[in-house]
């Protein structure tokens, strides 16, 4: 027993780090908890106040739906990201994890 024990935490204590990054690699920027408070019909002043500043802004143009804004929340080394979705006149529409 104190055999595989002696075998066993060495291995652990070594990919212990290995197993940190890729759970962290997977986690989204932001916590559920914070997406789950937006509510259509919010101003980004509001949407910022609890999501925080995003990664990056952009504001694009469309024939079919004019104009819009989106927000990218995400991390660095992380494959998962959030994106927030504003009309035209800066009202919060929705979001999307990925």
């Amino acid at each position: 027993m104190i055999f595989g024990v002696a075998i066993c935490a060495p291995v652990i204590v070594a990919l212990a780090p290995t197993g940190y990054a890729l759970w962290r690699f997977s986690r989204l920027p932001v916590s559920a908890s914070k997406l789950s408070q937006l509510k259509p019909g919010m101003d980004t002043a509001r949407v910022e106040k609890i999501l925080g500043k995003p990664t990056h802004r952009g504001v694009f143009t469309n024939q079919f739906i004019g104009n819009w804004t989106q927000w990218t929340y995400s991390n660095p080394g992380n494959w998962k990201f959030v994106c927030v979705y504003f009309d035209g006149k800066g009202v919060f529409e929705n979001y999307i994890e990925d």
